[in-house]
């Protein structure tokens, strides 16, 4: 969810760069209606998270179970013509999906071939190296995150859309 709220910056960064872009937002089934108050995004994929990491992770879940679950998700997003994918949730299940993914370029946490987290990108790995000690690390993710899609100085702030049923609603609460 943290990773989620952070991102805004990058994709109206990335929506300014590339005003003609598409951005898709794949998102954990519980966080689609966050995900849909965020900022720059055109289309919004739920896919059940939760139980594509059990699968992955609990003992003694049968072998073809995660893989099963990978297939279905990645059969479904694999017809859209990805230019850039980027990755900036930490788990290994988010990193399988990236992996099996086409896109042009990937910016992120994947996998390489042998299973084991992958990450390329000099922010990410800078912040990896420091993440046990936060207290010494003096970005904020947000511009970690920026930097690692080469976005770093584009002036863009964390924000939300808030509908206007939910302006309304506010609105009659407070009177």
């Amino acid at each position: 969810f943290g990773d989620l709220v952070q991102t805004p910056p990058i994709r109206t960064g990335l929506r300014k760069r590339h005003p003609d872009a598409r951005v898709h937002l794949i998102v954990k089934k519980r966080f689609r209606r966050v995900a849909e108050l965020l900022p720059g995004v055109d289309v919004v994929h739920e896919i059940d998270g939760d139980a594509l990491a059990r699968a992955m992770c609990e003992p003694g879940t049968p072998l073809l179970e995660p893989y099963r679950k990978v297939s279905a998700i990645v059969d479904q997003l694999s017809a859209i013509d990805f230019d850039l994918l980027l990755n900036f949730t930490h788990s290994r299940s988010s990193g399988v999906l990236l992996s099996l993914l086409r896109a042009r370029r990937t910016v992120g946490f994947t996998l390489d071939r042998a299973g084991q987290r992958r990450v390329d990108d000099s922010w990410l790995i800078h912040m990896g190296t420091l993440v046990r000690a936060r207290r010494l690390f003096r970005l904020n993710l947000v511009d970690v995150y920026l930097g690692a899609a080469g976005l770093l100085g584009c002036g863009e702030r964390l924000c939300v859309e808030i509908p206007p049923a939910a302006r309304r609603l506010a609105m009659s609460l407070l009177n």
